[in-house]
């Protein structure tokens, strides 16, 4: 059984080392010079400029979170080895059951193909996008490591939905913004159109006898891939090593629609914004073209012969085409909603909070982050956040850099300050990475403003006796 405990650890080490899960980097929304502040909220607009362009570069994110980490499966001993939590020195309160119920890895990715930003009178703004998103979702059950601590005892384990999920599409946003006086209301439409959807989920009954396992396993996959076709093996099972480019089905596979909308109210000369928003209320609709069913059979696997235990294995996972008549159902997307406050005391420096829950898949996530930000001087800004939240504590960092109208900026909102030498989180992993590059054009209309009411104050000789041009409030913007 050795092989197959030493196997499900190195795929947990893995997995743990991937990137994925990416929602925006909140500790860039600190910064002076971010672009993509409504994306946070739809009622933020950028600062000091009339607009910009991404093309291809402008916003790239990657974002992981697990509820595990490895140090939920390797231990230290007392003289000074490290063993797993299959190792008999390890009590079973200790592994499996410092693992949760399911252990989840949730992996996330956007690229964005194309951003542009402008800003009209009287305190407008607008926005368009168009993304790539990839959402992806692992989860395996406790009961499953407990199965293969059993150590050679008789014993009858249920392991239920062993799943992974992966969605990819692309998104079409369009967003508006209105500030009058102190209130900022915002909103975004997106379209939503699927490029490929694949769900898995597989049950077992196990029965242990010292090193030998008696597995009957029972599942069910479907997939929205038209372009693709997948081959079969010679027993007449899906092999997705197989897997051929379908030229005559180039379509969508499915469609959707959700709205963001946000609020922002400035207080003391807009050196004090506080923010509420809901992001990503939406569904969609996949039509399937691809099903597939676990053959339920029983199998017996001996963890003492390697070959026997890969065949084994492969049988219980994998899948036989089956005709499903599904025209496709409407799911619920993962959404989001925040509180935020931003403080500005000095010129070159800022101050904030962000507090956000975030559902999707039936989970919930929540932190609260804090922010500060230093601006030594307008071309340049760096923020540094500290979160605390359900999926453990974290640190971030970001930058950003704005010359001649190209404005560049990277961010992480989580640290793994606790890493082997492999880079392998030693604690649950919760990682968002974000950086771009996009052009910035022109001054923000409040901007022109305030110069063309500065310049006529300097100039008119009887400035001290006439009334000096008003800036309106909905058109101030603290530099």
């Amino acid at each position: 059984m050795k092989s197959l405990r030493t196997l499900a650890v190195i795929a947990v080490c893995f997995s743990l080392s991937l990137g994925a899960r990416a929602q925006e980097v909140k500790t860039a929304n600190f910064l002076d010079n971010y672009l993509y502040g409504y994306r946070l909220n739809p009622s933020l607009t950028p600062s000091g400029t009339a607009g910009f362009i991404g093309l291809a570069t402008g916003s790239v994110a990657l974002d992981a979170d697990t509820n595990f980490g490895l140090s939920n499966f390797l231990f230290p001993q007392a003289d000074g080895s490290l063993v797993t939590g299959f190792n008999k020195a390890v009590p079973e309160s200790v592994f499996p059951g410092g693992l949760e119920k399911m252990n989840r890895l949730d992996a996330h990715a956007s690229w964005n193909v194309l951003a542009i930003g402008s800003s009209g009178k009287k305190g407008r703004y607008g926005h368009f996008e168009i993304n790539f998103v990839s959402d992806n979702s692992l989860g395996i059950p406790r009961s499953l490591f407990e199965a293969l601590k059993s150590n050679n005892t008789t014993g009858n384990y249920q392991v239920k939905d062993l799943n992974f999920h992966t969605t990819n599409y692309l998104e079409l946003a369009f967003g508006r913004s209105k500030r009058n006086r102190n209130l900022a209301i915002g909103w975004a439409i997106k379209g939503l159109v699927g490029i490929a959807k694949m769900d898995a989920t597989i049950d077992m009954e196990i029965n242990t006898a010292g090193d030998k396992m008696y597995v009957s396993s029972q599942g069910s996959m479907r997939a929205s891939i038209p372009a693709v076709r997948i081959g079969t093996d010679g027993d007449g099972y899906y092999d997705f090593s197989k897997l051929t480019l379908n030229t005559e089905n180039l379509m969508p596979t499915g469609f959707g629609a959700a709205i963001d909308f946000g609020a922002s109210y400035y207080l003391w000369k807009d050196r004090i914004i506080l923010g509420a928003a809901v992001r990503n209320l939406g569904r969609m609709k996949w039509t399937p073209n691809i099903f597939g069913q676990n053959s339920g059979a029983k199998v017996y696997v001996d963890m003492d012969n390697p070959d026997n235990m890969t065949d084994g294995l492969k049988e219980m996972t994998k899948f036989k085409p089956i005709y499903v008549n599904e025209v496709g159902k409407i799911e619920k997307l993962p959404y989001s909603y925040n509180l935020s406050a931003r403080l500005k005391p000095f010129k070159f420096l800022t101050l904030g909070i962000v507090s956000t829950v975030n559902h999707y898949d039936g989970y919930v996530n929540k932190d609260v982050r804090l922010g500060a930000a230093f601006t030594p001087f307008r071309q340049f800004n760096v923020a540094g956040s500290y979160s605390i939240g359900n999926v453990g504590n974290e640190i971030g960092v970001a930058a950003s850099v704005r010359f001649l109208g190209i404005t560049a900026f990277a961010g992480v909102d989580a640290i793994q300050y606790k890493v082997t030498p492999q880079y392998i989180p030693v604690d649950p992993l919760n990682v968002k990475l974000s950086t771009g590059v996009a052009f910035a054009f022109g001054q923000s209309k409040a901007k022109a403003a305030q110069a063309k009411a500065a310049s006529k104050k300097s100039v008119s000789p009887a400035a001290g006796n006439e009334a000096s041009p008003l800036v309106q409030p909905e058109e101030m913007v603290l530099e």
